[in-house]
C-alpha cells in the first residue's frame, strides 16, 4: 500500500519538522524514478495560478540542474482552489510506494489565503511548492524561496530562487 506524506506551508510563523520516514521518501531525487532531471507536471487550474505555477516552473528550469515542464499526463498534479482557513497558503503532497520512491505529487495554492496577493507573491509560494515536489526541504536561512514561510520571504523582498534554493535543488541532481 502507499504511503502518502504532506509538506505545508504556513502564512505566519507555524512550521511542520518531518519524520525520518518522509525525510527519506523527501531525498528521493526523481519523482519518475530515472535517470534525467526533465520533470512533467500537470498545471490544471485558472488562469492567475497557472501563471503562478509557470514563472515558479521557469525559475527552477532556468537557474538549476532540474527542468520542469508542462505535461498533461504527468503525475504531478498543480492546483489551486478554496480550501478554507486551514492556516496554509500552499500545500505539496506525495505518495511513496514501499520502496520510498514518489509515485505521485499533488501541489495545491489555496486560493482563500492567495487571491488578495500581489501575482508576486503568488509565484513564490508556487515556486516554494514546486521545490517541495523536487526534493528541496526547509531552509534554514532566512528569506530564500524555501525558507518555510515564503510569503515572508516574498515580504523581505526575495522575488526568485537565491543562492541557497538553487544549491538545494542541485544537490540532488
Amino acid at each position: 500500500m502507499p504511503l502518502r506524506f504532506s509538506l505545508l506551508v504556513f502564512p505566519r510563523e507555524k512550521h511542520l519538522n518531518c519524520s525520518n520516514l518522509l525525510c527519506h521518501c523527501n531525498r528521493r531525487r526523481l519523482l519518475d524514478g530515472g535517470s534525467s532531471a526533465s520533470i512533467g507536471i500537470n498545471v490544471n487550474t485558472v488562469s492567475a495560478y497557472a501563471t503562478a505555477y509557470s514563472t515558479a516552473m521557469s525559475a527552477w528550469t532556468s537557474m538549476t540542474d532540474v527542468s520542469i515542464t508542462q505535461d498533461g499526463g504527468a503525475n504531478w498534479a498543480a492546483v489551486s482552489g478554496y480550501y478554507g482557513n486551514t492556516g496554509w497558503t500552499g500545500h505539496t503532497s506525495w505518495t511513496c510506494n514501499l520502496l520510498y520512491r514518489r509515485s505521485s505529487v499533488a501541489s495545491q495554492l489555496n486560493r482563500t489565503y492567495l487571491d488578495p496577493y500581489p501575482a508576486g507573491k503568488r509565484a513564490l509560494v508556487a515556486m516554494h511548492e514546486l521545490g517541495h515536489g523536487i526534493g528541496v526541504g526547509h531552509s534554514t536561512v532566512a528569506n530564500p524561496v524555501m525558507y518555510y514561510c515564503s510569503g515572508c520571504s516574498y515580504d523581505a523582498g526575495t522575488r526568485t530562487l537565491t543562492a541557497d534554493d538553487i544549491a538545494g535543488a542541485n544537490a540532488r541532481y
